[in-house]
């Protein structure tokens, strides 16, 4: 029996992806582009304890890993209705519509701000302890903080969606690229023979790896803005918000106003996540009573 190693090269993939906008780069490209991680945050404010905020953190660039971490995060809440708090540059629009739509089935609210997170001490056992339920103590920042691109949709998922300055949130009109990639394929053939005559052959796969991708841009099809339309009447988004999207070209981002985020519904209110995730403030002590001296015996006149 022989024993051959093959090596193929293939080629696979179409994506429609949200540009990260260039009005952004203030942020390092390392965290524009790295994928959302999504957590269990609680509030480090000094404090809280047992009561703290809790909230769902989600950060990053939306991508075809940040549906599964949803799914598992809110897969370990049960019933409870935690509110997310996001930041992003935006991502798939395919992902980010799938995320929306999992948001507003579960009720959820969104509030668009970063979350900071504290890294435990060494002798901080209250940080270590929730570490380990997989539980992160922070704090939400809306400073620097913005909702864009595909983001919105997230956004746009919530019950209720708070949107507080300087926290910003912008639209641009879709980016779609053909992407190319090559893929390292190795397998190994099986030949059986039979006095020397090849009868029998079998191919498994024993890896595969990514060496290459390529993107090409094209024009993106009017049935993706279609299905951007029928998603935001689905959240009871305005009308007003599609001729801002399909206004501003890829290549830059529209912040909108505050009477735009009003006008197009993508902000129930103005609340910041500060606000919205402040601990709940200590109930005072009842003030001691006042101490009332006791009477004093009536005097006894003197005897004569």
């Amino acid at each position: 029996m022989n024993f051959l190693l093959c090596i193929l090269l293939g080629l696979a993939g179409f994506a429609a992806l949200m540009s990260a906008a260039p009005a952004v780069a203030k942020e390092p490209p390392s965290l524009e582009l790295e994928s959302m991680k999504v957590i269990i945050a609680r509030s480090a404010a000094e404090g809280c304890e047992p009561n703290c905020p809790e909230w769902i953190a989600a950060q990053g660039a939306i991508d075809a890993q940040t549906l599964r971490a949803f799914k598992r995060v809110l897969s370990g809440l049960g019933n409870r209705k935690l509110p997310i708090v996001v930041d992003s540059a935006g991502g798939s629009v395919d992902d980010a519509l799938a995320i929306g739509r999992l948001i507003r089935a579960k009720g959820l609210d969104v509030v668009v701000a970063k979350t900071v997170p504290k890294v435990c001490g060494r002798t901080d056992a209250v940080c270590k302890k929730f570490k380990q339920r997989d539980i992160h103590l922070a704090l939400p920042q809306t400073t620097s903080s913005k909702c864009a691109s595909s983001c919105a949709f997230i956004l746009a998922a919530g019950t209720q969606r708070y949107a507080g300055a300087p926290s910003r949130v912008g639209l641009h009109q879709i980016s779609t690229f053909n992407i190319r990639t090559k893929i390292l394929r190795i397998y190994r053939v099986t030949t059986r023979y039979l006095r020397g005559v090849p009868v029998e052959s079998q191919k498994s796969l024993v890896s595969e790896t990514k060496v290459g991708e390529t993107r090409q841009a094209t024009p993106t099809p009017e049935s993706v803005y279609q299905k951007i339309r029928v998603y935001f009447a689905e959240m009871g988004i305005g009308d007003d918000v599609m001729p801002i999207l399909l206004s501003t070209p890829n290549t830059k981002i529209r912040w909108l106003r505050d009477s735009e985020l009003m006008s197009t519904r993508l902000a129930t209110a103005f609340v910041t996540g500060e606000q919205l995730l402040a601990p709940p403030r200590a109930v005072a002590a009842p003030a001691p009573a006042p101490v009332v001296p006791a009477a004093l015996p009536a005097s006894s006149p003197d005897c004569a």
